[in-house]
């Protein structure tokens, strides 16, 4: 059956993409929207052409959009709307900490999360700060590699790989810090606003769309990707300050609370849609 007589026959007011080929969508008179989640380290010259031919798009970042700068110069309409949060979340566990300070990193165990960023930072931090375990909660490419790492380091009785937990929220509220070293490519992760909607400082990487929701040094902390030794001496800070922690953490969780819940973002979202709909017809 041909796609596009069946979109005609349903008659929406407006068609929402996730997926670049899935925004075919221009043989039929409805505005079409794509929604872009992150951007493609090498270019992919038909993706300027698809995207050309789009009325809108919705990027997840303010750094998303300007990766894809160059492609969107012929969209007449573009937009930035991150992800949302639950809130409150809900706590299934109590997780058991295995030291005086416990820091938590969620995310998939490979190259461009910065996880062996974060394993060189915290041999540092070890030799300052002894009584700290790390938590790591994902799997991954990179897990063995991790895994021999820390060993070789003579700290594997100071990290815990966890895998992948059905509610890493349990651990984000066991956690003093959450860290997201992420290299440069990622956009806005979700496991930043868990943890912000936790009311726990987060030490998170610029130029990921973390800018989009931390104000530094004032509802979490930003610093450059890859840099090992900065992320050491951020964490040092905040652990030799709980007054420090506790302020960011507070103003984490009202930022979420305010801005980045799911029913806010709904709403956002459908205001996004009407004026789209609105400008194009």
């Amino acid at each position: 059956e041909n796609i596009y007589e069946t979109i005609k026959a349903n008659n929406p007011d407006i068609i929402l993409s996730y997926y670049l080929p899935d925004s075919l969508f221009k043989p039929v008179d409805i505005p079409n929207v794509v929604y872009l989640s992150g951007h493609s380290s090498k270019p992919v010259p038909w993706y300027k052409a698809l995207i050309k031919s789009c009325d809108a798009t919705i990027s997840i970042s303010s750094i998303v959009t300007e990766k894809w700068s160059e492609y969107l110069r012929d969209v007449p309409l573009k937009y930035s709307l991150g992800t949302g949060v639950d809130y409150p979340l809900v706590i299934k566990e109590k997780i058991k900490p295995k030291a005086k300070h416990n820091l938590v990193f969620a995310g998939r165990l490979f190259e461009r999360k910065g996880v062996m960023t974060l394993l060189d930072a915290f041999e540092q931090i070890l030799k300052t700060e002894n009584d700290v375990h790390l938590w790591l909660l994902g799997e991954g490419d990179l897990s063995e590699v991790i895994r021999k790492k820390f060993f070789d380091q003579g700290i594997e009785s100071n990290v815990s790989m966890v895998g992948l937990v059905q509610n890493p929220y349990d651990y984000f509220n066991m956690a003093d810090i959450c860290i997201f070293p992420s290299h440069q490519g990622d956009g806005l992760m979700g496991t930043v606003l868990e943890s912000m909607a936790m009311g726990k400082p987060v030490i998170a990487t610029t130029n990921n769309g973390n800018e989009d929701v931390i104000a530094n040094n004032v509802n979490g902390i930003l610093v450059e990707p890859e840099n090992p030794n900065l992320i050491a001496s951020t964490v040092l800070t905040l652990l030799q300050n709980e007054d420090m922690r506790l302020n960011l953490g507070k103003n984490a969780k009202d930022f979420i609370a305010n801005n980045v819940t799911w029913e806010k973002n709904a709403e956002k979202l459908s205001k996004i849609l009407e004026e789209i709909v609105q400008k194009v017809n």
